[in-house]
């Protein structure tokens, strides 16, 4: 039994080094000339051969490390009324972040949830749940010019999101905000803001950003400004644009972890 065990996780690293070499694109020799040096591009191959060759994260795992911070494909189901493929539920197994990225969002109070099954606009996610939102139909961002609100998406794939704003990033304007991100996060489009918020009002019974009024995304408005989200524990959800020199002891940036 253990020297079937060994086997097996053998040709798991084996594996693993394989997809750590296409993904850089080396060939035998490529690999023998870099196994030949040091440095951190050397370092950084080895980690990337561990990342490849760890085992698979499942699903029962993420539970344990996230706890409530992981929505599952199925409770999004039931508590949006949308339905996931057996595909879908396939490729959410398959991709479910690795063991590292997990404790790193459960230590920086991000929430790890799907998107929809198929994309959705910020009009399609209001539509699911009007009485999320501050206004139910119309609205500023419903305008014609407001391409963010009719264009950008939300798709089927892991999102993983800050339940409140970017440590330090309250009280500065829009570009000293940015510069606290960590250099695994990025802005998240107010559509994928707003889609976390709503899903996790749905599934958990309360909406994210917790003790923070409103946070600043990625998504810009007709005006030039950018889009703002507000979740209210009683009026809901809204979205508007605010300046981007604004400075507010209740504004920060969104933050998002790219997976």
């Amino acid at each position: 039994m253990a020297d079937r065990a060994t086997l097996r996780q053998r040709k798991h690293v084996l594996r693993g080094l394989e997809d750590a070499l296409d993904k850089l694109k080396l060939d035998r020799e490529g690999f023998q000339r870099l196994a030949e040096r040091g440095g951190v591009f050397h370092e950084q191959f080895q980690a990337l051969v561990r990342k490849c060759s760890a085992p698979p994260t499942t699903m029962e795992i993420a539970k344990k490390v996230l706890g409530r911070d992981l929505i599952t494909p199925e409770e999004v189901a039931n508590s949006r009324g949308l339905n996931y493929a057996k595909e879908h539920l396939q490729r959410f197994e398959r991709t479910l972040p690795d063991h590292e990225t997990l404790l790193w969002l459960c230590a920086n109070e991000f929430v790890l949830l799907p998107g929809p099954p198929k994309e959705m606009t910020l009009l399609g996610v209001r539509e699911l749940n009007p009485t999320y939102f501050t206004e139910q139909t119309g609205g500023s961002f419903a305008k014609d010019g407001e391409v963010f609100a009719r264009e950008e998406t939300v798709r089927c794939q892991w999102y993983a999101i800050h339940k409140t704003c970017v440590r330090k990033s309250v009280r500065k304007n829009w570009i000293d905000g940015c510069g606290e991100l960590a250099e695994t996060e990025v802005v998240p489009r107010a559509v994928t803001l707003v889609w976390a918020t709503t899903t996790h009002k749905a599934v958990r019974g309360e909406y994210l950003l917790r003790g923070l009024t409103r946070v600043r995304t990625a998504s810009v408005s007709s005006n030039g400004d950018h889009v703002t989200v507000d979740c209210h524990r009683f009026s809901g959800v809204s979205i508007e644009p605010r300046a981007d020199d604004l400075k507010d002891s209740r504004l920060g940036v969104s933050g998002q972890r790219e997976l």
